[in-house]
């Protein structure tokens, strides 16, 4: 497992994410509405892309390598967290799956709910597969740029790790900006390409 150093990292802006809450690098208390909303996002995300599809479909992987952008979502290992939806990494090629969770709190108790440390790490997809249980893999309608996720990724691993927090900064907030922004329609680039020619 490879976690992060050096520099802070400001992912890219995704627009099908939801975006983290206020001083996701500091240790602020979020208010009981605040908290509420960020859950609400996250499994609004779950129940519209794993049930209903919108911008990902689910894919059966079979025998097949997964492609680059794919989204491995995984049973949550805490006990009582299964609502909040599942853990999710994604796939970025030669086998490997980044994914971002915070640290465990020493003390018992509700403190998981809070803003932690931040960890960032690469994984082999078959030793990930062994420790957690699979429920779904996502993949996004009209596709990754795989450029895109492989310089994001590489930024991600060389810099410092955001703060973790279950509802405002977890593990689905980061897998969407580094999937960053979805390609434009066939259609609206031909119209892009015939304006860039009447132009010039």
């Amino acid at each position: 497992m490879a976690g992060l150093r050096p520099s802070c990292w400001t992912p890219p802006e995704s627009p099908t994410t939801m975006q983290p809450g206020p001083s996701a690098r500091g240790a602020g208390t979020l208010s009981p509405t605040q908290a509420v909303t960020g859950v609400v996002e996250t499994i609004q995300f779950f129940l519209s892309e794993a049930l209903l599809g919108r911008h990902f479909q689910a894919v059966e992987l079979g025998g097949r390598e997964p492609r680059q952008g794919d989204l491995f979502l995984f049973h949550l290992q805490r006990p009582g967290a299964a609502w909040l939806g599942a853990h999710v990494g994604v796939y970025c090629g030669q086998g490997e799956i980044i994914h971002f969770e915070g640290e465990t709190p020493e003390a018992p108790g509700p403190g998981w709910l809070g803003w932690c440390e931040g960890v960032v790490s690469k994984q082999g997809r078959r030793p990930l597969l062994r420790s957690r249980r699979l429920w779904l893999v996502l993949r996004r309608r009209g596709g990754v740029d795989p450029g895109g996720l492989q310089r994001r990724v590489r930024e991600a691993m060389e810099a410092d790790p955001p703060r973790y927090h279950p509802a405002h900064s977890n593990c689905l907030h980061f897998a969407l900006r580094l999937l960053g922004p979805p390609p434009p329609p066939p259609g609206q680039v031909d119209v892009d390409l015939a304006v860039a020619a009447d132009s010039g």
